[in-house]
């Protein structure tokens, strides 16, 4: 009967767990996304991942005009626009900018089959100004460019 009890417990808070995880990553409430003006629209959307607005890495990568390539062997993202260089591995909290080591508050992930980054940590890194509108669910980012 003890068996029985334990049984039930680790099967409750594996749900319990898994249900928090899902909900929490493929929530389909819309993170409302703008650049210099203008909303980016992201297939999935983006969304709010502990914390962290989580997005498509190439589609934002290309929003700010940056070339993308991805080594799907070292689950490797590697973006490029001027003089700046952001490295990125699925899975891994260092991101690298311009070869130096940065510690992620997210690593980035694949949901969907897509690989979702950190949308501020990308913005800043891109030189952009970054604001969280928690009421309307929106994130403003400004370029100098």
């Amino acid at each position: 009967m003890k068996k029985f009890f334990m049984l039930m417990l680790a099967v409750t808070l594996f749900f319990s767990v898994s249900s928090i995880t899902s909900a929490d990553v493929f929530d389909d409430s819309k993170v409302k996304v703008v650049l210099n003006g203008s909303e980016l629209d992201f297939d999935p959307n983006a969304i709010i991942q502990n914390g962290n607005t989580m997005v498509p890495f190439r589609q934002l990568f290309e929003a700010y005009g940056a070339q993308v390539k991805w080594d799907q062997k070292t689950k490797t993202i590697t973006a490029v626009k001027e003089d700046t260089t952001i490295k990125l591995t699925l899975d891994s909290f260092d991101a690298y900018v311009n070869n130096k080591k940065i510690k992620l508050t997210q690593t980035p992930y694949m949901a969907r089959n897509t690989s979702l980054v950190n949308l501020r940590f990308i913005s800043e890194a891109m030189d952009a100004k970054v604001s969280f509108d928690k009421g309307n669910l929106t994130v403003n980012i400004t370029t100098s460019k």
